[in-house]
């Protein structure tokens, strides 16, 4: 395996790991999305469950204080991830930027290889008939 193989082999696998951090980290941003509604879900549900009993209206200011922090830390938690996952979005992009380049480099080298193969056996050709030629003009068989 020539060392550009290896190169884009290398920056082939650091690419999957990088998307697959971007993919965790999309889905730990759903998941708190969906923390998030759950939370406003909540809070709506004992408001209505408040309106119905007076007890129930007490308890109400003590469950919001709770939820609305919870609310607070998720919203945190997910600035948080929105942050990290355009920092992972960018790595993946330079990444694929990387990969590409070696990609190509790779691609060039085997068609230089492939041109002088090419090259080679015509060379090889030409001597071959300038050879059978030469035996031809001299009065040779070509044959033995």
């Amino acid at each position: 395996m020539s060392a550009l193989a290896r190169l884009v082999q290398i920056h082939r696998w650091d690419l999957e790991q990088r998307r697959k951090r971007l993919a965790e980290l999309e889905e730990l941003a759903a998941k708190t999305r969906r923390q998030i509604a759950e939370v406003d879900d909540q809070i709506e549900e004992e408001k209505e469950h408040a309106a119905k009993s007076p007890e129930g209206s007490r308890l109400f200011a003590s469950f919001l204080n709770v939820a609305l922090t919870r609310r607070k830390r998720a919203e945190a938690r997910l600035a948080s991830l929105d942050g990290a996952m355009t920092k992972a979005r960018a790595e993946v992009q330079q990444s694929f930027q990387e990969l590409k380049k070696f990609e190509v480099a790779s691609e060039q080298q085997e068609e230089r290889r492939a041109f002088e193969d090419k090259r080679r056996q015509q060379v090889e050709f030409d001597e071959l008939g300038l050879t059978s030629h030469r035996r031809r003009a001299g009065g040779e068989d070509p044959l033995s």
